[in-house]
This record gives structure tokens, C-alpha cells and sequence, in this order.
């Protein structure tokens, strides 16, 4: 029998497949296949920062963190809805936020929308809602279809008077309204509560050796407490001082809609062996971070770089989560096909 000879082309290709074969990753929960090779096939151009905050997010993550800054570099305008308020007078009336100069500064992608066109707008193609501080009430058709949002998934990150005008439009219950911060604008000693330190949301937020850093809080700011303890992560808490002054010293706060998720508390347990960490099974119902007092700490005045560069990281974490769960529920979706 004649002997056929592969041309080396051809043999190159076909190893190339059966190592691929290898390196894809069986999960357990769902046995949806991921390689992690495949992932990272193309090495996408590195993040960059427009102030020396956010250049330092990069640079911290590009130690430790090289497959989330991957994650990072793919973040589409599609992925991300920056959520602005809009009257009829004056698309800018009300926002005391402009977290888009945050977002500006990280050089991250998002499309900008409002309370008007989130009433009839396909959310469905969305990873994450990032809505500003504003005091325009949101309308009962818009709420409802961010309800949806929610249900099938999607990620919603809050701040400050977005809680009584948005957050406790679409997911009430889980927190109740606090007092309103009474003090001139000073700065307070935050630090990661100690039963989360380990949480995903709060990975490199504080400088490795430092437990607090000094954030800027405005006058008028709105507090909360948490209604549902058993239900809802808290991250980061302020001084007892604070607690005093506005009823509460809580910070920020993290929870997950689907009830098997108990305040969606993930720890980070490393990479090694393309661990499941980086796509690993996810809630099917929305989880949502929402943060005390105003998120754009530079423009209120805070110079201090390890502050704003903690608020950024806080948010570009949050925004990883989103987009690794999205495409968890794609590929789950393409699974079942």
C-alpha cells in the first residue's frame, strides 16, 4: 500500500487542532466549552488611562491582572449604557454626577442614554447600565424595562441620589434610604469592610499595604441602610464618625436578584490552570453595586491619585464582572442550541 505524505502545512494544522482540543476547558456547571487560548488569541491593544489615576489602574492590573485587562481592552460601546438624565428643558438639568468624565478618563467605551429612551429601548444586547446621580424621577415604563434588564441578567452599577430616582424604582426592598449628609464637603477615611476583603468587585481598590484611603464626601449626599442583611454584600464602609453625622457609615454595596446568590459574594482564587474564575458559571438574574456620594472624586475637588484611581478600579471591576457574564449567558445560550 502507498504511503501518503502530509505536507508540513497540513500536519501543523492539524496539530494546532488537537492541542486546541486540549486546552479548552470542560466546566462542570452547564459543560459549556471555553478555551482560554482561544480567548486571547489576539493579544488587543493595551488600556490606557487619561489621568494619572487611570493610567494606574492599568498599570497595577498589568502585574497581576493580564486576562482582565483583556477582558477590559473587549469592552464595546454595545456592552455598556452610560444612563443619563434628560428634561425636556435641559438634557443636563439634575446631574450631579457626570460619571461620564470617569468613564472618559478610563478611555472605556459606552453609548449614552436616558430615563426617556430607556422607556422603549432593546436592552437586550447591554452588560451593564452605569447611571449617574441625578433627581429625575424614573417613569414607571422605563422602570419596567430595566426590570427586565435585570431579570435576563444584566448588571446595574448606581450612585448617590441615583438610589431614590432609579435604584428603588427597578429593585426596591433591599435597601431603605438613609439620611442626607448635613457637613461641608470633607474627606473621610474609607476602608474595605473586613468580611468582604476578599471580594472581586474590591480586588486592587486599595493600594497593596494600604486599608484606607481618603474620599471626598459632598454635602447633601444621600445614605442608606440595608433592609435585607442576608441578602446584601456591604464593600466599603467610612468611619463611625460618619455614622454619627448621617445615620450610617456604609459605603458601597453589592447584591444579586437570584435568591441562590445570598448577596453575590465571589472570592478570587487565582488563575492557575485557566481556572473558572474567569468564566465560571454566573446568577442568572442581575446583580447591582451601588456607591454612596458622588463618583467623580477629582472633579470635587480630591487630588489625591490612590483615591480616584480606587473609585475607577471599583467601577472597571464591576464592569469585568458584566461582560464575563454576558458572555457566560451566550455561550449558555448557544450551548442549548
Amino acid at each position: 500500500m502507498t504511503s501518503v505524505k502530509l505536507p508540513s502545512l497540513a500536519v501543523a494544522i492539524i496539530l494546532s487542532g488537537i492541542v486546541l482540543i486540549f486546552t479548552c476547558r470542560v466546566f462542570e456547571s452547564g459543560h459549556i466549552m471555553f478555551s482560554y487560548a482561544e480567548e486571547n488569541k489576539e493579544e488587543p491593544a493595551k488600556p490606557e488611562g487619561g489621568d494619572d489615576s487611570a493610567k494606574k489602574v492599568y498599570e497595577t492590573m498589568s502585574v497581576k491582572r493580564k486576562i482582565d485587562l483583556t477582558t477590559v481592552a473587549k469592552l464595546t460601546k454595545e456592552d455598556i449604557l452610560l444612563v443619563d438624565a434628560k428634561t425636556p428643558e435641559d438634557k443636563n438639568t439634575f446631574i450631579r454626577d457626570h460619571l461620564q468624565d470617569v468613564m472618559n478618563a478610563l478611555k472605556l467605551p459606552y453609548t449614552l442614554t436616558n430615563h426617556e429612551e430607556l422607556e422603549t429601548q432593546d436592552l437586550s444586547k447591554a452588560a451593564v447600565m452605569v447611571v449617574n446621580c441625578t433627581e429625575v424621577t424614573l417613569r414607571q415604563k422605563a422602570s419596567d424595562n430595566v426590570k427586565k434588564f435585570l431579570e435576563s441578567g444584566g448588571y446595574i452599577f448606581t450612585t448617590d441620589w441615583a438610589f431614590d430616582f432609579f435604584l428603588q424604582k427597578v429593585c426596591p426592598g433591599y435597601l431603605k434610604a438613609g439620611n442626607i449628609t448635613q457637613a461641608e464637603d470633607h474627606t473621610v477615611q474609607i476602608n474595605a469592610f473586613e468580611k468582604s476583603g476578599e471580594h472581586i468587585f474590591l480586588r486592587t481598590v486599595f493600594p497593596e499595604g494600604q486599608t484606607q484611603l481618603p474620599w471626598m464626601f459632598r454635602k447633601g449626599a444621600r445614605m442608606f441602610k440595608i433592609e435585607k442583611p442576608n441578602d446584601v454584600t456591604v464593600l466599603v464602609v467610612g468611619p463611625e464618625s460618619l455614622k454619627k453625622e448621617a445615620g450610617s457609615n456604609i459605603i458601597a454595596v453589592t447584591w444579586c436578584l437570584d435568591p441562590n446568590a445570598k448577596g453575590y459574594n465571589p472570592k478570587f482564587s487565582g488563575y492557575k490552570d485557566d481556572s473558572g474564575d474567569y468564566l465560571r458559571e454566573r446568577p442568572k438574574k442581575g446583580v447591582i453595586l451601588h456607591v454612596a456620594n458622588h463618583y467623580n472624586q477629582r472633579i470635587d475637588g480630591n487630588p489625591d491619585v490612590d483615591a480616584n484611581c480606587s473609585m475607577y478600579q471599583l467601577l472597571v471591576n464591576f464592569l469585568i464582572d458584566a461582560r464575563l457574564s454576558k458572555l457566560w449567558r451566550e455561550q449558555s445560550k448557544s450551548k442549548k442550541k
